[in-house]
């Protein structure tokens, strides 16, 4: 698997990860309409959002990428290409 399809992956679990949590604290907590209104236009599959919202799931992916190097379970050389990026 390429590196970058690695990342788009985590990215969507990511965000699948936000969504998640997102919906269950507008049950069981008290959140503001406008916010509820703002993260419906986000309540979607990773694959269709925006590249502005996309970019903000691959900086988590990236940092667990950068784990998964420093802890030697990827080659360092990984993360060289997404530099580039």
């Amino acid at each position: 698997m390429e590196i970058f399809d690695l990342r788009e992956k985590l990215s969507a679990l990511e965000h699948k990860r936000w969504l998640d949590w997102s919906v269950n604290l507008t049950k069981t907590e008290k959140v503001t309409r406008p916010t509820i209104e703002r993260w419906k236009t986000m309540w979607i599959s990773y694959y269709n959002l925006d590249e502005e919202h996309k970019e903000k799931n691959r900086f988590w992916a990236d940092r667990i990428l950068k784990l998964l190097v420093d802890e030697g379970v990827l080659p360092k050389h990984t993360l060289d290409s997404l530099d580039k990026v």
